[in-house]
């Protein structure tokens, strides 16, 4: 589970892309825009993981929902489940507070010691 990966997301809006670590249970990344992303991951009963994150938009970005982050920054919570094999490239169907995104993830590497 402890890596580097890549996700590939669409919305009604758009297109965009981020990359992020997980490891030991906390997720940390970013994505083109400039949008930060801190949370956690557990492994769940069903072989895969309850995961929490924080989006934090910069004001004015527009997000692949439709929705804009206005002149302040944007924070969204988003709560998912993923399956044991998320990161296998096909595309998965995850709810925001701003609307459904597609997202496919992709294992990059392992991380290092």
């Amino acid at each position: 589970m402890n890596g580097i990966y890549a996700m590939f997301f669409t919305g009604a809006s758009g297109m965009g892309n981020a990359v992020f670590v997980m490891k030991a249970g906390v997720i940390a990344g970013a994505d083109v825009v400039g949008g930060i992303l801190d949370g956690s991951y557990r492994t769940n009963e069903q072989g895969g993981y309850d995961v929490a994150v924080t989006m934090k938009f910069p004001a004015g970005t527009m997000l692949v929902t439709g929705a804009t982050a206005g002149q302040s920054p944007m924070t969204q919570e988003i709560k998912t489940k993923l399956p044991g094999d998320f990161s296998n490239g096909q595309p998965l169907m995850v709810d925001t507070p701003t609307g459904p995104v597609n997202v496919a993830f992709r294992r990059l590497r392992d991380m290092i010691s």
